[in-house]
């Protein structure tokens, strides 16, 4: 049962007026040492484990000791955090302990939309906390010269990339679509000998796919790169250095790439597909495509390569809208709220019983 405003109101008072303790079960992203007690927390307190908690945040790799912990904790809200990279995809075990949380937290509108399909009962208590990128770190190229020149001048040399470069960032699969990047720059080589293209994945890898675009790349020489797994470090700096970055997938993907590329200052071409279309506001931050149409890919990359005023224009959009939506702050304001009103009694969970 979730807790009543009264007791909530006790509980609080016992840790001072105003103050919500927050339980986090489970590792804390990276990203929340980034505010922890600044401002955006609100008047939160954290603290490891669920003793004395007024509201449980539960991440998702926790979700088997939810019923165990609603069973200790009966009377505390949870909130579990299914908000990392990836689909929710719950079986229907899963599923059922999920219903014993308050509030569902997922990562994009595209993971809402699938948890509403497979599980409407739990959509409808999930919100979206998209996850939130270190701004200071992953920033516009003229600012990684301010802060990593050195850095920046090596991993250029080390990779001999200099002048225009797609970056292709997306999981290395056929719906991934890195095949379809490395035709249109095939492509835009005959009109742009020196283009180059690179790529980074995010998400899933099929090896025998990676493979084979490898050994395309490789036909380029030093004008095509394909990374396997590159370190935290270096992916700043491969989207700081790029001039478009490209995800042509066939279906669902991934957002971070697109997001990265926001707070890189960089336009992104990419498929109209879930994942991509919440998070590239068309013609203003960057192009949206139909899935397969090689085409007219290959003709928007070209118009940014081409005009580097208009991809100016979409690049410094794309990162005011990162600013507005996925700093840590805003990250942090958003889940003060959604705690505070778990704590209220804002939605209600399943008390334990046989599913």
């Amino acid at each position: 049962m979730a807790a009543t405003a009264g007791e909530i109101a006790a509980a609080a008072a016992t840790n001072g007026a105003g103050t919500l303790r927050v339980g986090w079960v489970g590792g804390r992203p990276s990203w929340l040492a980034l505010v922890d007690g600044t401002p955006e927390l609100d008047g939160a307190r954290l603290v490891d484990g669920a003793g004395g908690a007024n509201v449980l945040h539960v991440a998702g790799s926790e979700l088997r000791r939810l019923r165990a912990l609603r069973a200790a904790h009966p009377k505390t809200p949870i909130v579990l955090d299914l908000s990392g990279d990836g689909e929710v995809g719950l079986g229907r075990l899963d599923a059922n302990r999920a219903r014993l949380a308050q509030r569902v937290l997922v990562g994009s509108e595209a993971d809402l939309n699938d948890l509403r399909r497979r599980q409407p009962a739990l959509g409808a208590r999930a919100e979206v906390l998209p996850q939130p990128i270190d701004l200071d770190a992953h920033v516009p190229l003229r600012r990684l010269h301010e802060t990593r020149d050195a850095e920046v001048k090596r991993f250029r040399r080390l990779h001999r990339v200099a002048g225009a470069l797609v970056l292709f960032g997306g999981p290395y699969t056929r719906e991934g679509g890195f095949h379809l990047a490395l035709d249109a720059v095939y492509k835009l080589r005959e009109r742009m000998p020196e283009l180059r293209v690179a790529a980074v994945p995010h998400g899933r890898i099929d090896p025998r796919y990676r493979d084979d675009c490898e050994r395309r790349s490789l036909a380029l020489g030093h004008h095509g790169t394909v990374e396997w797994s590159p370190s935290p470090s270096d992916l700043p700096l491969w989207y700081g250095i790029a001039t478009v970055v490209c995800t042509p997938a066939s279906g669902r993907v991934s957002p971070a790439p697109a997001r990265l590329a926001a707070a890189a200052e960089r336009p992104f071409v990419g498929s109209r597909v879930e994942g991509l279309a919440d998070a590239v506001v068309d013609g203003e931050t960057g192009f949206l495509v139909p899935p397969g149409d090689e085409d007219t890919l290959t003709a928007a990359l070209e118009s940014l390569l081409a005009d580097n005023d208009e991809a100016t224009r979409l690049g410094a959009a794309a990162r005011r809208k990162a600013e507005e939506e996925l700093s840590p702050a805003v990250a942090a304001a958003r889940l003060c709220r959604i705690w505070r009103g778990a704590a209220d009694g804002d939605g209600r969970a399943t008390t334990i019983g046989r599913h």
